[in-house]
């Protein structure tokens, strides 16, 4: 799993939801999965709903990097 560890005595203080694109669950799982995209995630959501928990809250999930939304550039790494 694509992680590092989060400060001590750090909370969660926000939820981020991503949209993955990919074609179905497994490959969205894989993806978030593999050592060679440095990407993860906290949870996973299927189409149905079901929700997936892939990383333990206590550490730090990495987003595939910069990002931008209704102009506003956002860096996706919250510690």
């Amino acid at each position: 799993m694509n992680y590092s560890s989060r400060k001590k005595n750090k909370t969660v203080k926000y939820i981020v939801l991503h949209y993955t694109g990919m074609i179905n669950l497994q490959s969205a799982y894989s993806r978030l999965n593999s050592t060679l995209s440095d990407v993860s995630a906290h949870y996973l959501i299927s189409r149905s709903g079901k929700i997936y928990n892939l990383l333990c809250l206590k550490l730090k999930a990495w987003h595939a990097g910069k990002s931008q939304w209704k102009m506003i550039k956002i860096l996706m790494i919250v510690q």
